[in-house]
């Protein structure tokens, strides 16, 4: 979910200096570097691994699948750890 919203900023050139741009390309090979480390995931290109790329190089298509799986996987975790919560009272609207 981190790298979605990441990614989304990084596109918003209106409002993302190229400083800006590069500061969070630099978080996303630092994280990337913690996550090899940490034996989560191979990164590519220094960057998130996604449909069997850098999570840089998706198509705006792409992107919105990876976005919507990472929302989803986040909502479901939320599901189960939430106190006094059952299925029928989570919110699921996107």
């Amino acid at each position: 979910m981190w790298r979605a919203q990441t990614a989304r900023i990084q596109a918003d050139s209106e409002h993302t200096s190229q400083t800006s741009h590069e500061r969070y390309t630099e978080y996303v090979r630092s994280a990337a570097k913690k996550g090899m480390a940490n034996a989560w995931f191979i990164a590519i290109n220094e960057d998130f691994p996604a449909f069997g790329k850098s999570y840089a190089e998706l198509s705006p298509q792409e992107h919105r699948r990876a976005a919507s799986i990472a929302q989803e996987r986040l909502w479901g975790l939320n599901w189960l750890c939430g106190p006094g919560r059952n299925w029928d009272h989570v919110l699921l609207d996107t």
